[in-house]
């Protein structure tokens, strides 16, 4: 690393508070990838869907659970993400409110089985 990117570093990771900084791209800015989120959590009530939704920043993408892959909101989801890199699409049941009182109960999408990229492609 030449001179000038180290002493950046440097100051960065002091600005941090910590000697680990990373610096990398990423397709899509925090704040567009947030406004993307508040569109689709806005959009799928009026389709009938609840869902769960948010901002992963290592993959870079919203990330959104819907209980099934109605033909509306594909479309929807379509026009949101015309590229289909910006929302990744994790369909299954809903987690019931006995499933929230249990201690220790965990939330899995897809009841238990963890999606696959092929899986998740062919919700598409």
């Amino acid at each position: 690393m030449d001179t000038d990117c180290q002493k950046f570093s440097n100051r960065c990771g002091s600005w941090a508070g910590s000697e680990h900084v990373w610096f990398g791209s990423a397709r899509y800015s925090l704040s567009y990838l947030r406004s993307l989120q508040d569109q689709t959590v806005a959009a799928m009530p009026g389709l009938g869907l609840a869902v769960g939704c948010g901002v992963n920043e290592e993959t870079n993408q919203v990330e959104l659970d819907i209980p099934e892959a109605t033909d509306a909101a594909l479309r929807l989801l379509a026009e949101l993400d015309p590229t289909d890199d910006a929302i990744l699409v994790r369909v299954g049941p809903a987690a019931s409110t006995d499933q929230l009182q249990e201690p220790g109960a965990a939330i899995q999408p897809g009841d238990g089985e963890l999606p696959n990229r092929e899986k998740v492609a062919s919700a598409r």
